[in-house]
């Protein structure tokens, strides 16, 4: 092998491939499951039920019109 050849494959080599970097990514990155992001999103229902648990709706109220009392 030529000595030019030998410096690319030792530079090459150095440097490591693209997919390693793509590999030490966290998995939330790389759009996979991760549990703990799951289970923060599904608060108490996690494993029980197929909907993330929200807070109670409550009706939209103008900031303009003021509310009126009984």
């Amino acid at each position: 092998m030529s000595p030019n050849r030998d410096a690319a494959a030792r530079q090459a080599a150095a440097q490591g491939l693209a997919s390693e970097a793509i590999v030490q990514r966290p998995s939330n990155q790389l759009g996979l499951f991760n549990r703990a992001a799951m289970a923060n999103r599904m608060g108490n229902t996690f494993g029980t039920s197929v909907y993330p648990q929200r807070p109670p709706s409550t009706a939209p109220t103008s900031p303009v019109i003021p509310k009126l009392t009984p």
